[in-house]
């Protein structure tokens, strides 16, 4: 059998060669010389690729044999098909291992290991629900390892926290890398909202900017600011305000300021206004939750506002936009998804708007009354947060004056803030 080879036929073609060899006592040229033969080959990679809900079954299905439980069908539909990993911890996902606690419980560590083993960590926690506190400290339990502290390396960025005290959000993805692709190596930024640092440690690591002032008024969050800051090595360039930003932020020192809260950053925003440089003004990333259900009323936020927007506001600035694209990536992606996506740009526009006018009127009180030019330069679409809700940014360019090449709030094509249709992210619709 040396220096032969095997060459792969299809079962039609092998039938065929077979036939030929019952009716001649040979086979084909140019298969003359070969000989037919049945090899039984290896399983391929794909076929070998449990998946990881599998492997978990047939762990706890195993240990239940080893225990002595033969009434096993209620409780193999409690084991969780998805899970978040960081690290070494997994995150089971609310409801796991939960209706039928008497068993679990009795199985006691044995359980977790069996988890471990399978899902290849070392620690198992199980999620319930984000907490209502002003924290939004998530209610997550650990059910076997030490601690709750963690690292999650995400586009290069090392993010450290403590799941069981700490939220972080894995669905901010596109907007990190986002703000992780611009160049802020001249700028001064400030965070109001810092939390871990899911978009602080983005602007420092990648962004490269001149410096960041993280704040933040959890003080678990501060420590895992802190722990990922040392581990990106990054600590040299970033100031941490611990407290509520509203009365912590610096002021009149930024040249881009983010406001990375949800459902709204509202309460930030005259805090924003102030931490911008009075003489040059700069750049805004205004995150929300925006309303498109179709038949919602609308409603404006004027009436929450403490200076509605007469003609005598309008005059001391004017409110821009540039021709841009509301979403570019859903542009470009044909799928109904992304059709879907679009329809929901006048709702969004409209939220854009009613965010860009009260901005130019927050800048003018920080400045003496001073005029200023707001323009909408991008609208950003992050994700689906609920049904006909959805996590929008947009990003704003705030300059003192007036631009003349601006349209201004009075044109009928602009949308201020006062438009009937504006609806705010705070809309209960």
């Amino acid at each position: 059998m040396v220096g032969m080879f095997a060459v792969p036929i299809t079962p039609e073609g092998a039938a065929k060669l077979e036939s030929h060899m019952d009716e001649h006592g040979t086979l084909p040229e140019p298969w003359s010389s070969c000989v037919l033969l049945n090899v039984a080959l290896p399983p391929s990679k794909k076929a070998l690729n449990t998946s990881g809900h599998q492997k978990l079954q047939e762990a706890v299905d195993r240990l239940l044999d080893e225990c002595g439980i033969t009434d096993k069908g209620s409780l193999l539909a409690e084991i969780p098909d998805s899970w978040e990993r960081h690290g070494d911890l997994v995150v089971l996902t609310q409801g796991s291992f939960s209706a039928s606690t008497l068993v679990w419980r009795s199985l006691g560590d044995r359980l977790w290991q069996a988890v471990c083993r399978a899902l290849g960590c070392k620690r198992v926690a199980l999620y319930k629900q984000v907490t209502c506190d002003k924290f939004r400290t998530p209610s997550v339990r650990l059910l076997y390892g030490l601690d709750g502290w963690v690292e999650h390396v995400d586009n290069g960025v090392t993010y450290v926290f403590d799941v069981t005290r700490c939220m972080f959000s894995a669905g901010n993805v596109t907007e990190k890398l986002r703000l992780a692709s611009l160049d802020c190596s001249d700028e001064t930024v400030v965070d109001l909202y810092a939390g871990v640092g899911y978009f602080t440690l983005p602007l420092l690591v990648h962004a490269r900017a001149k410096s960041v002032h993280a704040c933040e008024w959890n003080p678990d969050a501060v420590e895992g600011l802190r722990r990922g800051l040392r581990a990106n090595a990054v600590e040299d360039r970033c100031i941490i305000h611990f407290g509520d930003c509203r009365q912590v932020a610096p002021r009149g020192i930024a040249e881009r300021v983010n406001l990375g809260l949800l459902p709204s950053s509202e309460g930030g925003w005259s805090t924003a206004c102030a931490a911008l440089r009075g003489d040059t003004g700069g750049w805004m990333h205004v995150h929300g939750n925006v309303s498109s259900k179709p038949g919602a009323s609308p409603r404006t936020e004027a009436n929450k506002w403490e200076e509605p927007l007469t003609a005598a506001v309008l005059e001391r600035g004017h409110v821009g936009v540039t021709e841009l694209p509301c979403c570019p990536r859903a542009q470009e992606d044909s799928s109904e998804s992304a059709a879907r996506k679009m329809e929901g740009n006048s709702y969004w526009l409209d939220w854009a708007w009613c965010v860009a006018g009260r901005m130019r009127v927050l800048l003018a009180e920080c400045n003496g009354g001073t005029g200023w030019t707001v323009m909408v330069r991008h609208l950003e679409h992050v994700k689906s947060y609920a049904p006909h809700v959805d996590h929008l940014v947009v990003d704003l360019e705030c300059r003192p004056g007036t631009d003349p090449e601006c349209r201004p709030a009075t044109d009928p094509e602009c949308r201020p803030a006062t438009d009937p249709e504006c609806r705010p992210a705070t809309d209960p619709e």
